[in-house]
């Protein structure tokens, strides 16, 4: 009475075990390969070459950013903004309260600028 031998038939990449066990390698049917690429994005990007004009279009706008970044930031309202359509500040910097509106603009930073510009906008003259 000898014992049949296990058969070997089957076992192998992604295949289960007898008896119900885990499989030999769960990862055995996935491409670890990284996707090919398609070469026509490449081709656009090396077209999309910039012109001196463009260049130095970019450089004017680098140093407005760099300029307002350099900028002190703000930590209380200026003392001498007066408007007649301005009523309270907030105190954190936060907001202006616009009278013929009835509503706060939402500022940030302590900056009247986008204060101005909704007057502009909404109550042109």
């Amino acid at each position: 009475n000898q014992a049949a031998a296990p058969s070997t038939a089957g076992v192998g990449a992604g295949a289960k075990q007898p008896g119900g066990g885990a499989a030999a390698d769960p990862f055995g049917d996935f491409d670890f390969e990284p996707a090919a690429r398609p070469k026509g994005p490449e081709k656009a990007a090396a077209a999309k070459v910039p012109t001196a004009s463009q260049a130095l279009s970019r450089r004017g706008e680098e140093r407005g950013a760099v300029a307002a970044a350099l900028q002190p930031r703000r930590t209380a309202w200026d003392p001498s903004f007066d408007h007649p359509y301005a009523g309270a500040l907030k105190g954190n910097g936060q907001g202006l309260y616009c009278r013929p509106c009835q509503r706060w603009i939402d500022t940030h930073e302590y900056d009247i600028d986008v204060f101005l510009l909704h007057v502009e906008r909404v109550h042109p003259k």
